[in-house]
């Protein structure tokens, strides 16, 4: 493989590499979304459940119903917080899969670098000998 090919084929893992990181970072942004909506439902619950009270001073059956209206909300909330657990362990697993496509996109960048330094390398030194070459010419033929 010529060192042209191999900075074409590096540029284009690199290219798919980014994209991969992209991919991920906006599936992140999408779950941080989602997770804020699970905290809000929670918030908005618990405030539902705090605003239903229950007192021995109202009817039996309004005490009951308010009784019964609180539990299911405070079911929803514990629902929504169970929810949000597995929500965040699917989001730490998609943390560290981004963390890795970001560390194998880098490590593929710094390998392209070195590549592309070497080639520069070899075509100064050419340039350099070419030039040495012309000025021993022009030094042999000189008056």
């Amino acid at each position: 493989m010529t060192q042209r090919t191999s900075i074409r084929t590096l540029a284009r893992l690199m290219g798919v590499r980014e994209r991969e990181v992209d991919q991920l970072q906006s599936l992140m942004a999408g779950k941080e979304a989602l997770r804020q909506r699970y905290l809000g439902n929670i918030e908005r619950l618990q405030s539902l459940g705090d605003c239903a009270r229950v007192t021995g001073a109202q009817q039996p059956l309004l005490s009951m119903n308010s009784a019964n209206y609180k539990q299911a909300v405070a079911e929803m909330a514990q629902t929504q917080r169970e929810a949000l657990a597995e929500h965040d362990m699917e989001m730490d697993l998609a943390r560290r899969d981004l963390a890795h496509a970001s560390q194998r996109c880098e490590v593929i960048g710094q390998v392209l670098s070195r590549q592309r330094e070497r080639v520069a390398v070899v075509a100064r030194t050419k340039e350099q000998k070419a030039q040495d070459d012309l000025a021993v010419q022009v030094w042999r033929f000189a008056p």
